[in-house]
């Protein structure tokens, strides 16, 4: 019997319509917002429409900030930089919490360096294409990363952003994934 994470039909990442946002806290406060969008990746969606695992990559230059802050070099490097382009979050096991909702863990990885995420996901609903009228299944989750176990590797870098930017980086995905067919994708 397979993983309870592994267990379902396998469905590729919409990237055109699939995003990740995330807000950098201090003191529980939002001192930075923005968006990264997924490149690639893959959801496995169980028989009640719960994701069981999601497995995706960004690109660190896809990062798009709102609000009134400057793109500068600070917040460039904040997610990658030339030798880390890509941001990756790979399921690594999950589990079921009540009735509506499931807890995956896995690893983001960035700047080189591998990090453990708990991402919270509610049951997702199969939705028609606007164009195509195919079925694809949308759903979210969401996660806080504390900025105070990044790397040491980078510990002037993490020292700035904490003082800069915040200590907690908030993360939530927005997922589309499919098309349902009567043979899963992948």
């Amino acid at each position: 019997m397979a993983a309870f994470y592994r267990d379902g039909e396998r469905y590729a990442l919409d990237t055109e319509r699939s995003v990740v946002r995330f807000a950098l806290h201090n003191l529980g406060l939002p001192t930075l917002k923005g968006t990264l969008r997924p490149r690639s990746g893959e959801v496995v969606v169980g028989p009640e429409s719960i994701v069981r695992a999601a497995d995706f990559h960004m690109d660190a230059d896809s990062i798009d900030i709102h609000g009134n802050h400057a793109t500068n070099e600070i917040i460039r490097w904040l997610f990658g930089d030339d030798r880390n382009p890509v941001v990756t979050f790979t399921t690594t096991w999950a589990r079921p919490i009540g009735h509506e909702t499931v807890e995956l863990e896995g690893t983001l990885k960035m700047h080189g360096a591998e990090h453990l995420l708990s991402l919270r996901s509610r049951t997702g609903l199969w939705e028609p294409h606007q164009t195509s009228g195919a079925l694809w299944h949308k759903s979210d989750a969401h996660g806080v990363l504390d900025r105070k176990t990044w790397d040491s590797r980078h510990a002037i870098q993490r020292e700035i952003a904490n003082l800069l930017l915040g200590h907690d980086l908030h993360l939530s995905a927005e997922f589309f994934a499919g098309p349902k067919t009567s043979t899963p994708v992948g």
